[in-house]
């Protein structure tokens, strides 16, 4: 998943380079919030691992301004596709992946030049690996829109943010 996401680049941030919104632009589709708290918009404030609970209700129950032109879901085609001609890879719903969730990447594929290819992750876990963020993303709450990072989604769980994509070789 990291490699399609990536879109050919390395060591980026995001599918188009390290820059959230390069030229002012919105590349994908998360939540922008209306609350007016100043620590929201500061670039060097990331708030997520020690937000009290009240800052986050404020955040969530203030509208989403949709400046990305979605309050919601987006259509797959709504902003451009990644190098390798890959849509949404960020944003818009979290990708459900076929790796059950382990704290630490598996290095049991790893190739002799310790190069991971196609790393599959443990053979149980707590849930499947969740990656790629949400349209309910935002710095201030949630920076897993990031390519590398992932988190876990139990198996029966469902949420309108989450979606799976399907590959297959041609």
């Amino acid at each position: 998943w990291e490699f399609a996401a990536r879109g050919g680049l390395e060591e980026r941030l995001f599918p188009w380079g390290n820059a959230l919104m390069p030229h002012n632009t919105h590349y994908m589709n998360v939540w922008q919030s209306a609350i007016t708290s100043p620590l929201v918009n500061d670039k060097n404030v990331f708030r997520h691992s020690f937000m009290p609970v009240e800052d986050a209700h404020d955040f969530y129950n203030a509208p989403n301004t949709a400046e990305d032109g979605y309050a919601q879901t987006a259509p797959v085609d709504a902003y451009e596709p990644n190098k390798y001609g890959l849509y949404n890879t960020v944003g818009n719903v979290w990708e459900w992946t076929n790796d059950w969730f382990g704290v630490e990447h598996s290095s049991a594929n790893a190739a002799t030049d310790g190069v991971e290819v196609d790393p599959q992750g443990p053979e149980s876990g707590p849930g499947k690996v969740k990656k790629g963020g949400s349209f309910m993303c935002h710095s201030f709450t949630c920076y897993r829109y990031r390519i590398a990072a992932r988190i876990y989604i139990s198996v029966d769980s469902s949420a309108s943010n989450v979606g799976f994509r399907c590959a297959a070789d041609v």
